[in-house]
């Protein structure tokens, strides 16, 4: 067989899998490719892809973000639910068997979990090794490492970069005050809420107040703070003025339903 790789376009990302009973058998194997990363799961996918019986995935068009969120989990032994992604992939390996396809995945994310795949799906597997300083070199040119985040202890899970931590430790008082009154008055405003209590509503307002006044007229408006957070953490920014005002409107038109006493 003659394969042509680099000739079409990039699969897109596979759809969402229907649901299954519970009863429905797992009666076709998968098959799962776990490595180092930068090992050659790509390759394998791709002559995979050329066999129309195979549903074969790889990392990209599976789920990444929560794939990696999944490893990260595992490798910290955190307390995390993983009835999620085993669900899921019951459900991709069960939509290829419905079509007569068997499941191929090549994904180095799940190495930690290949425990986990076997015990799931009773899946064979297969673990690609790489030269340790060959996979660092292939993620050295990609610019994996572009941004220095340095470690004091590595059993520790990483924090901030210093400029980041210098920045933070910069604001002045009343910057640290008003974001403790936001925090108090929110927490507080949330048991309010669950006893059906009116101050809840006040108390939303003011945390909400003092989300505004310190997260964006100061940290945005004052402290530059455009050029120090990124992306995500102007998303929970966004998410938590969003949230804070969402209490505050559903207390207000609570009390006034006389809903809270």
């Amino acid at each position: 067989m003659f394969f042509k790789f680099g000739k079409s376009a990039k699969p897109a990302a596979v759809k969402p899998p229907k649901q299954f009973d519970a009863s429905a058998k797992i009666e076709r194997r998968p098959l799962f490719v776990v490595g180092t990363g930068r090992c050659g799961t790509h390759f394998l996918e791709a002559i995979m892809r050329e066999d129309p019986s195979i549903l074969a995935l790889h990392t990209d068009r599976v789920n990444a973000e929560a794939d990696s969120f999944l490893r990260y989990g595992l490798w910290y032994k955190l307390p995390i639910d993983l009835e999620p992604a085993r669900d899921f992939r019951r459900r991709l390996i069960l939509s290829a068997q419905e079509e007569g396809r068997s499941y191929f995945e090549a994904n180095a994310y799940m190495a930690v979990a290949a425990a986990e795949l076997h015990q799931w799906y009773g899946a064979n597997l297969i673990q690609l090794v790489r030269r340790p300083q060959d996979v660092v070199n292939s993620h050295l040119v990609k610019g994996w490492y572009e941004e220095n985040y340095p470690r004091g202890d590595a059993a520790l899970l990483p924090g901030f970069p210093p400029e980041m931590i210098a920045w933070i430790e910069g604001f002045p008082a009343w910057r640290n005050m008003v974001w403790l009154v936001g925090v108090a008055s929110g927490m507080l405003a949330a048991v309010l809420l669950a006893l059906r209590l009116k101050p809840a509503g006040p108390l939303f307002l003011v945390s909400l107040l003092c989300m505004v006044v310190g997260l964006v007229v100061h940290d945005l408006g004052m402290a530059d703070g455009l050029t120090k957070y990124k992306p995500h953490d102007l998303a929970i920014i966004a998410g938590l003025i969003v949230v804070q005002a969402l209490l505050w409107r559903y207390s207000a038109r609570a009390a006034k339903a006389g809903v809270l006493r």
